[in-house]
C-alpha cells in the first residue's frame, strides 16, 4: 500500500475506528467522521482528524472529501453520499458491505445471486456510477467488543445447528481492506475466514471459553449459506481455525 496518503474513513464506529488507528500507525493521515460531538474527542485523541457528519440529515463538511480514498463504514444509510463524492471529484471508494445481500442457500461467492431487496444491495448500486468504487461485503464480525460466547448463550432450541458459520475477525477486516486499498482494480470481494466450523460447534465451545451457559441447537433448517470469497488468494487471513482461536483464549 502506497504509504503517506490521505484516506477518510466516514463512519468510525467498531471497525472503522480500528482501521483509522491501524493506518495512521502505517504512516498516513486520517479523517474520520461521527454523527456524535461526544465522540471528536476520542477521535482527536486516537490521532484521527474529527469530522462531525450525518448524511441523514445531510449536515456534512467539505474538507472531509478532500482525500486520496474514502472508506464507507457507516452501513447502508449513506443518503446523498454518491452527489457529494460528485460535487467534491473523489477518485476512490470503499464501500463495507455485508455478505447478508447473497440470496437463498448453499455454497456462495462474490458471482452469485443477490437480494436486491437488501439496504446494503441497495446501496452498492447507488454508489456503482462513481469512478474507483471497490464493495467489501463482510461476514459476521468479531473481536475485541464482539466476543461470541455472549451472541446465543444460554438460548435453547435455536435451529440450523449443523449450519456453518461465516465470520471474519476484526484483524482480518483491517488486513483485507488495506489488501484491497493497494489493490484497486478489486472491484468486489466478501471478506469472510476459509474455516465454517459448525455453529453448534462453534457458538457452543465459545459459550463455554467464557463460562456461559452453552447453546441448545436442533438441526433444523440446517441447510444454509457458506460463503467463499472468488478471490482470496489476494489476502492470508490471520484467524483461520475458529475453534484453534477460542481455545487459545481469543
Amino acid at each position: 500500500m502506497t504509504n503517506d496518503i490521505t484516506i477518510s474513513v466516514l463512519g468510525c464506529g467498531w471497525f472503522g475506528k480500528a482501521l483509522a488507528v491501524d493506518l495512521i500507525n502505517k504512516g498516513h493521515l486520517v479523517k474520520g467522521s461521527t454523527t456524535s460531538l461526544a465522540k471528536l474527542d476520542d477521535l482527536r485523541q486516537n490521532g484521527i482528524q474529527p469530522y462531525l457528519i450525518d448524511l441523514q440529515n445531510n449536515n456534512i463538511q467539505a474538507d472531509f472529501f478532500d482525500c486520496d480514498i474514502i472508506i464507507v463504514a457507516c452501513g447502508a444509510n449513506i443518503g446523498d453520499l454518491d452527489k457529494y463524492c460528485k460535487q467534491y471529484n473523489v477518485k476512490r471508494l470503499i464501500f463495507i458491505s455485508t455478505t447478508g445481500v447473497y440470496d437463498g442457500k448453499g455454497e456462495v461467492d462474490e458471482r452469485s445471486r443477490t437480494n436486491t431487496d437488501k439496504p446494503h444491495y441497495i446501496a452498492e448500486q447507488r454508489l456503482a456510477s462513481l469512478p474507483g468504487l471497490s464493495v467489501i461485503r463482510f461476514a459476521g464480525l468479531v473481536g475485541p467488543g464482539r466476543l461470541p460466547g455472549r451472541f446465543l448463550a444460554g438460548k435453547k432450541d435455536l435451529p440450523a445447528g449443523s449450519a456453518p458459520v461465516n465470520l471474519i475477525h476484526l484483524e482480518d477486516c483491517i488486513g483485507l481492506t488495506e489488501a484491497v486499498i493497494a489493490r484497486p482494480e478489486i472491484k468486489l470481494i466478501n471478506g469472510v475466514s476459509p474455516d465454517h466450523p459448525t455453529r453448534v460447534a462453534f457458538y457452543r465451545s465459545a459459550a463455554e471459553h467464557e463460562g456461559l451457559t452453552p447453546p441448545q441447537f436442533n438441526d433444523a433448517g440446517g441447510e444454509q449459506k457458506l460463503v467463499h470469497s472468488y478471490f482470496a488468494e489476494i489476502y492470508q487471513y490471520q484467524i483461520n481455525d475458529w475453534l484453534t482461536w477460542i481455545n487459545k483464549g481469543y
